[in-house]
């Protein structure tokens, strides 16, 4: 993202989830592991496993990267590209978004691109299915599109402020294809 961070980056371990709510200042789902609050280069965690601790802070410090990016302009990533990338920066996909995935195909449920954004606000079912989706779609844009496709996705969206545009550049594929490839 050609980033260089100003100033450090908070982050609290806390013990209890009502900790978490009272540092955050607003409702968190119980089931939130971390979370980055937006454009404060604050980070709060629960406690983990140390693997997955070394994830869920790459996870969240590349929320705060975007948020940085995307200040310049004052636009906004859409969810899709912040979980995705967070996702990918941690690494390879965990088997139970694999099976996620594996039984969304299988029932006909997989979401539309248009549909991966609002379905961030779902219930926990659709919501880890959209995350699971965003994981593959942009490692689908990393490992098969142009050089540098988020990157390039990111500027374009800064530019036009319009993320079909963007996606659609970024690709370099109609987006018609780009829904019929990603998910597969």
């Amino acid at each position: 993202l050609g980033l260089r961070f100003s100033r450090p980056v908070r982050i609290d371990i806390v013990r209890s989830h009502r900790e978490m709510v009272e540092l955050a200042g607003t409702k968190v789902p119980t089931w939130t592991r971390g979370l980055s609050l937006h454009h404060a280069n604050h980070v709060i965690l629960k406690p983990q496993t140390e693997k997955q601790m070394q994830r869920l802070v790459m996870h969240e410090l590349t929320h705060v990267a975007l948020d940085l990016k995307m200040q310049a302009t004052r636009g906004e990533a859409p969810r899709w590209v912040h979980e995705g990338l967070a996702q990918w920066m941690e690494g390879e996909m965990p088997a139970a978004q694999k099976d996620i995935l594996g039984a969304a195909a299988v029932e006909g449920r997989l979401l539309a691109l248009d549909e991966l954004e609002d379905a961030f606000e779902g219930n926990r079912e659709t919501v880890d299915l959209a995350y699971a989706q965003s994981h593959v779609l942009v490692a689908y844009l990393v490992e098969h599109g142009p050089p540098g496709a988020v990157g390039n996705f990111l500027e374009a969206l800064e530019r036009t402020g319009d993320e079909k545009q963007a996606l659609r550049r970024a690709a370099g594929i109609p987006l018609d294809v780009l829904q019929q490839r990603w998910i597969k």
